[in-house]
């Protein structure tokens, strides 16, 4: 047996086509098969890249408000503006790192 992405489980020997059906995996084309294992690995390798990603943005903004924390603590400077958005650039500003604050706004049971 096997868990499709769905969390599904599919008895061992057998796809599920478009319709959720149960097909012999020997009445499946090798072209469907090699495409089913193509798609699936891609899509795995994208997942992985965007847990990657989320991972790295997480880290870097943690690494970026610590860095604001220590240069308010050691050189007496707080970057950023009234609503909270953010610029670190390098020396020569060829290279930029921004966070922008979005405006959140809420809307009550009154409205």
């Amino acid at each position: 047996m096997s868990i499709n992405n769905r969390n599904e489980i599919v008895p061992e020997g057998y796809m599920k086509d478009r319709k959720a059906r149960l097909v012999p995996v020997e009445q499946v084309s090798d072209y469907d098969r090699e495409m089913d294992d193509f798609v699936r690995a891609r899509v795995a390798e994208a997942k992985a890249k965007s847990q990657a990603m989320a991972d790295f943005k997480r880290q870097s903004f943690g690494d970026c408000y610590a860095w604001i924390e220590l240069a308010a603590e050691k050189f007496g400077r707080k970057p950023g503006g009234l609503k909270g958005n953010v610029t670190f650039s390098s020396f020569d500003g060829s290279q930029q790192i921004k966070i922008a604050v979005q405006d959140k706004l809420t809307f009550g049971p009154e409205l």
